[in-house]
């Protein structure tokens, strides 16, 4: 071979060596299953640091993908997300991991993310995957931090880390082609040791390259102090915004939102945990708020994710906050020009009972119910509430308190009983000179002298 082929050749050898950066399509159009859908789930579900490697392939054995696929289905999820690791251990195989830290007691023997894939798939829904883009190595408990390349004097990356972790989340990439619709991208700030992207965007690049794939997308976080409104989108890396903001410390309605689907080019999307912690398995806030802000969510073309707990020898979901969620869901489909609201779903009751599926009575002098989260702001102007009693009466309807603002006093006649049959009857209010007061509001009924029985109640736009 003379010189000049042999330079042409070493030439064209570089240059397919050279790896080419991806950068993120403004508006992409992969994430139209997200605006489109209707809630998505999340599951802290992985083994823990300190742990044996027998414990942790255990717990990846008995976790039952048809099991959570079902659950998933049940309460309408479009996609449902699920922590591939979080400490030294995986959640599904990966030789170049295997080799990096000398040890394949890291990484388990079957391949959760692909059961979970078959399993979804059959039940029409997405798949997404959670993944900290330190590989938790800032937590001084991860074992295998220094052989990944962390600087763990000073507890931040390094380029070797870089090209060592891309490489693990390559081998994944590539046995997920097709199969993870989403990736969320953890652990990205600067509070992790990432250097501020405007001076170094090396990390963030690498890590996107290496994720992705014909139809997946990506999201990055780079921390959770911010609001959709102060948070300056780096849209070259992200596909969808992970949402990890101040509305997972609050009511959901608390959150400031986008005002359309688009945020500096980029799919919104929002991640709070149901309960009042990562991964508990209480609920906070009411079914109304919640349904209320994902009905919100998704009227702006949003997508909202939440994080649930963990249940039974299947490590599903916990059931009851499943039954939350489908509450949710449920109100959050209801036709916003006459928005009902079923009297059992009061968030607080003063000697009045509520009764799962039926209503609210022993509702007298003295009680009252309270209501999260009830939009004023969209111009509803009659109150209609649905009742039963064989005595007349009157109760009123109040804003933010049981002595609050009051907005009407309900009048209502007999029915002849307490049953809510064919003689049970409508009663309704003029909202008009309140029809522009605010969003998110508690609203209050307020008995004032004989017992009523109360059905359901609505916000209409009309009188």
């Amino acid at each position: 071979m003379n010189f000049q082929s042999w330079a042409v050749s070493a030439c064209l050898s570089l240059l397919l060596s050279i790896s080419i950066p991806v950068f993120a399509s403004p508006f992409h159009p992969n994430t139209g299953f997200l605006t489109n859908g209707e809630i998505g789930l999340f599951q802290h579900l992985r083994p823990q640091h300190g742990w044996t490697p027998q414990r942790a392939n255990k717990l990846v054995q008995d976790i039952g993908a048809s099991y959570i696929a079902g659950q998933a289905k049940y309460v309408g999820a479009d996609w449902y997300i699920i922590t591939l690791t979080q400490s030294e251990f995986m959640n599904a195989p990966n030789k170049t991991y295997d080799q990096l830290v000398g040890s394949g007691e890291y990484t388990p023997k079957r391949d959760l993310i692909l059961d979970l894939h078959t399993e979804l798939k059959k039940r029409g829904i997405k798949l997404g995957v959670y993944i900290p883009l330190d590989a938790n190595a800032h937590n001084k408990r991860n074992i295998h931090a220094k052989k990944l390349g962390w600087d763990t004097k000073n507890n931040r990356p390094t380029p070797s880390f870089r090209a060592r972790w891309s490489s693990v989340l390559k081998e994944f990439s590539d046995r997920y082609k097709g199969k993870v619709k989403l990736y969320w991208l953890d652990h990205g700030g600067q509070n992790k040791g990432f250097p501020n992207l405007h001076n170094d965007s090396s990390y963030h690049q690498a890590f996107y390259d290496a994720l992705t794939q014909p139809g997946t997308v990506i999201a990055q976080n780079p921390g959770a102090n911010f609001a959709f409104n102060q948070y300056k989108v780096f849209p070259q890396f992200m596909d969808y915004l992970a949402g990890h903001g101040p509305g997972a410390q609050v009511p959901p309605s608390a959150s400031p939102l986008p005002t359309g689907r688009w945020y500096h080019s980029v799919q919104w999307h929002t991640l709070n945990f149901l309960g009042t912690r990562w991964g508990g398995s209480d609920v906070r806030a009411s079914p109304l708020e919640w349904g209320i802000y994902l009905r919100e969510i998704n009227q702006r073309g949003g997508a909202l994710t939440l994080d649930v707990g963990i249940q039974g020898k299947h490590y599903g979901m916990n059931n009851q906050q499943l039954e939350f969620v489908k509450k949710i869901v449920n109100i959050s489909k209801r036709v916003p020009e006459e928005f009902v609201v079923y009297a059992d779903e009061a968030s607080k009751a003063n000697k009045a009972k509520t009764f799962s599926g039926w209503g609210a009575g022993y509702f007298s002098k003295g009680a009252w119910l309270e209501y999260d989260g009830i939009n004023l702001s969209t111009g509803y102007n009659r109150f209609s509430i649905r009742y039963a009693s064989p005595k007349s009466g009157s109760f009123e309807l109040r804003r933010d308190k049981p002595t609050g603002k009051l907005l009407g006093t309900i009048q209502f006649n007999s029915t002849g009983s307490w049953n809510f049959d064919k003689n049970s009857r409508w009663a309704h209010i003029d909202l008009s000179a309140f029809a522009t007061q605010g969003r998110n509001r508690k609203i209050y009924l307020v008995a004032k002298n004989n017992p009523v029985n109360l059905q359901r109640f609505t916000f209409s736009n009309r009188y």
